[in-house]
């Protein structure tokens, strides 16, 4: 009995672990044009000394796709910010750090961020934004049930065991 619970324990605990990953929506406005892109909130980074670079992402303007868009965010040791290249030419913003972490295991943070572009002045909005996960239940149902029967059971056998000391 005790290693029936023990089993059914750990096959609840490893389906519950089954938890999607998240991503961020990225939405940059100002001058009357719209960016946006989707990072994952960790995403896998090619580090550099004052940021990291991210390649391959789709980054849609006003409602066109560019793919293969290269980004690159910058640590508060090189004053914060982004750029973005190309789209269709390269945009370089300076603001706050926008994420958290080290250079090569970045987490972003999220909220809206005030931008300016580098080369004429002008002021952006940038909002990141965490979105749903593709499931919404923490737990799915089967690692719940099946959680539930290892509790019945384990309290069973407790039960058990003590009317037997009697």
């Amino acid at each position: 009995m005790r290693v029936l619970v023990k089993a059914l324990s750990l096959l609840a605990i490893a389906a519950s672990a089954t938890l999607a990953a998240r991503a961020d929506s990225f939405t940059l406005t100002g001058e009357g044009n719209t960016f946006t892109f989707s990072l994952a909130a960790s995403p896998i980074v090619t580090p550099i000394s004052f940021g990291f670079i991210i390649q391959g992402i789709t980054v849609t303007e006003n409602g066109v796709s560019t793919t293969n868009s290269t980004l690159t965010f910058y640590d508060s040791d090189f004053g914060g910010g982004l750029e973005v290249q190309p789209n269709p030419s390269t945009l370089v913003f300076d603001s706050d750090q926008l994420f958290t972490g080290t250079n090569d295991a970045p987490t972003f943070l999220l909220g809206k961020f005030k931008l300016t572009d580098d080369i004429d002045g002008a002021k952006y909005k940038l909002v990141i934004a965490a979105d749903a996960p593709s499931d919404p239940s923490p737990i799915p149902e089967p690692s719940g049930l099946a959680l539930l029967a290892t509790g019945a059971l384990a309290g069973a056998e407790t039960l058990r065991r003590r009317f037997r000391s009697l």
